[in-house]
């Protein structure tokens, strides 16, 4: 804008940040987190005050375990952002994570496809 003001998508949206800016250009996390991962905020992360505004609204919403893909649809921010970001809360200890007993008890990925398999040569 030619009077020094920044450029505004609209007026409620704020000022626009693209994904890479807020991962500071990184794809993948420090871990693999599945869609129902339960994230958890501990003491620690409830502490940390210098935290950018992104993480901190992940922290405020894991106070209770929250799985990743609820902690993305309610930060409205991409699963690929939110999983960075969550690598780097669990990295400063801010959060910990909690598999379900039902991700656990799945089976594995070849025992899927033989099942798959077996059931294409009937």
């Amino acid at each position: 804008m030619p009077d020094g003001t920044p450029a505004w998508l609209d007026y409620d949206a704020g000022p626009v940040v693209r994904s890479y800016a807020l991962t500071r250009g990184r794809t993948r996390g420090g871990t693999d987190l599945d869609l129902l991962t339960h994230v958890v905020s501990t003491c620690a992360g409830m502490r940390l005050t210098e935290l950018p505004p992104e993480q901190r609204a992940i922290v405020s919403h894991a106070m209770r375990p929250t799985s990743v893909a609820e902690i993305a649809s309610h930060v409205d921010l991409p699963l690929g952002v939110i999983r960075v970001l969550l690598g780097d809360l669990l990295a400063a200890g801010a959060v910990a994570i909690e598999t379900p007993e039902s991700v656990r008890l799945l089976p594995d990925d070849h025992v899927l496809r033989a099942v798959i398999d077996g059931l294409r040569s009937l």
